[in-house]
């Protein structure tokens, strides 16, 4: 009896911890990026592998360097199948792949200028594997809602809104 309410609340954290590391990974590319002088780029040019690359390059060059490459935890994809509005602030519709930053840097691209400045606003979606299809209540969103400050929130769905966590 106990057993799924403890796998219940393990995808839940693990939603959870997936959300805060996109924010700090977020958070880390802007700073780096003011510090450094040097644009940051988040890439989530393949959703489909559940990896993200982080990159940088000297400020208005056209070459990039791998900084490093994130993996999501087991069990976590892109996505947020079963949810057709995202959260507020960034007025988005979910996307098949679950990344919808589009804008200027197109290609599932985020750009952190060495102003600390945001290329485009947009939104990540993850989802446990599991509950693709079935259940929306532990989809988490993080967001970057203002191009200028790089505002970056996350959000929990709770089966009926957005709310922030």
């Amino acid at each position: 009896l106990a057993a799924p309410q403890i796998t219940s609340f393990k995808h839940n954290i693990t939603s959870s911890q997936a959300a805060r590391q996109i924010v700090s990974d977020m958070q880390l590319a802007r700073s780096r990026a003011i510090f450094e002088n040097m644009d940051f780029m988040l890439s989530f040019h393949d959703p489909s592998t559940n990896k993200y690359k982080i990159m940088n390059s000297p400020a208005g060059a056209a070459s990039w360097t791998e900084v490093m490459v994130q993996s999501l935890p087991d069990g976590m994809e892109f996505g947020a199948a079963g949810l057709s509005e995202g959260p507020g602030g960034v007025g988005d519709t979910v996307v098949s792949d679950g990344v919808t930053f589009a804008g200027i840097a197109g290609n599932n691209k985020l750009f952190f200028r060495n102003t600390g400045t945001a290329s485009d606003t947009g939104t990540v979606y993850l989802i446990p594997t599991r509950d693709k299809g079935n259940r929306t209540d532990r989809i988490k969103a993080v967001t970057l809602q203002y191009k200028q400050t790089a505002k970056i929130k996350a959000y929990r769905y709770d089966g009926d809104a957005w709310v922030n966590f």
